[in-house]
């Protein structure tokens, strides 16, 4: 089963949520500072404090991270209803061969289970994504700037990964933007598999045009 563990401090609240993607994101748990009012809940959750109400862009960037970093294993179940990325992950081939040099074209179709859609290079210089969303009620469109570097270790035919976005932007239908950074750092083998799983960390600035700041660390699991 694979989750993302996201802690969340806002203000002076501080909320841990942890997303199971066992079924999309239908199974999601938040356990606020009970004095905090509750905000309108987002659909497929059980809820988030006004202080932390930027968790609900947070859940969404964290799977997006999760499709555009090394995968650790395929996901069997889904909720079609809900947003899900279950089988959109990058093949885990292509990383084998990114991690010795080589550049490669990633194209993402709406799909069963597959939210987004869009195609980038991804390679070992600053390249630009742009992608479609679909599930995600009002939100429909990401864009950032991601950076990944490898480190070799020939001794070893592994790979050190750090994954950074920039300039990140979450797009809304009607164009308001939630604005973020994030980062994740991996080591993966010859064969793909990922060998050590350092975690990362994500950045919200602004959330639909306001400005806020909000951190959170990232450990897909």
């Amino acid at each position: 089963m694979t989750s993302l563990v996201l802690l969340l401090v806002a203000a002076s609240a501080q909320a841990q949520v942890t997303v199971d993607f066992g079924s999309g994101v239908s199974a999601v748990k938040v356990a606020p500072k009970p004095e905090l009012p509750r905000a309108n809940a987002p659909s497929g959750s059980t809820g988030i404090t006004q202080a932390a109400e930027g968790s609900e862009e947070a859940r969404i960037i964290m799977q997006l991270v999760r499709t555009l970093v090394p995968p650790k294993k395929e996901l069997a179940k889904f909720d079609p209803k809900a947003f899900c990325i279950a089988k959109c992950p990058i093949p885990r081939t292509k990383w084998v061969q990114f991690i010795f040099g080589v550049p490669f074209t990633q194209s993402f179709k709406f799909d069963e289970c597959c939210d987004i859609e869009g195609t980038t290079t991804i390679s070992q210089k600053p390249f630009p994504v742009d992608l479609k969303l679909k599930n995600l009620g009002e939100y429909a469109r990401v864009t950032m700037t991601v950076t990944v570097t490898v480190a070799i270790d020939m001794a070893k035919q592994s790979g050190d990964v750090s994954w950074s976005a920039a300039e990140g932007k979450l797009f809304t239908k009607s164009g308001e933007a939630s604005e973020f950074t994030a980062d994740y750092a991996l080591a993966i083998n010859a064969h793909g598999d990922v060998t050590e799983n350092r975690g990362g960390h994500i950045h919200l600035s602004r959330i639909k045009g306001k400005s806020t700041s909000i951190d959170g660390d990232l450990l897909i699991q």
